[in-house]
C-alpha cells in the first residue's frame, strides 16, 4: 500500500459518500413516511449493534469497551428523533 493507492481510496470513498449525501439530500422522504423511515434506521442500528461478529473484530483490532462505544455512538448511534403524529 503506497501513497497513490491511499489517494485513489479515498476519492473513491469521497465519491460514495458524495453520491449518498446528494441523494439523501435531493429525494427526502415525504412527510407522512418520516416515522417509518426513522423506525427502519432505529431497527436497523439496533440489530448491528448486537452483531456479534463486527464486536469481535472490533474488539480484537482495538479493544472490548472501545468497540461498543464506536458501534454505539459512531457507526450505528441512535438520534433520539421527535416522531410526528401520523
Amino acid at each position: 500500500m503506497g501513497p497513490q493507492e491511499n489517494r485513489r481510496f479515498l476519492q473513491q470513498v469521497e465519491h460514495y459518500l458524495t453520491l449518498h449525501c446528494t441523494q439523501a439530500t435531493a429525494m427526502p422522504p415525504a412527510p407522512h413516511q418520516r416515522s417509518q423511515v426513522l423506525a427502519g434506521q432505529r431497527n436497523y442500528c439496533l440489530h448491528q449493534q448486537q452483531n456479534d461478529k463486527t464486536r469481535r473484530i472490533l474488539e480484537m483490532a482495538f479493544d472490548p469497551v472501545w468497540a461498543v462505544r464506536y458501534m454505539t455512538t459512531v457507526r450505528f448511534d441512535l438520534p433520539e428523533f421527535d416522531l410526528p403524529e401520523e
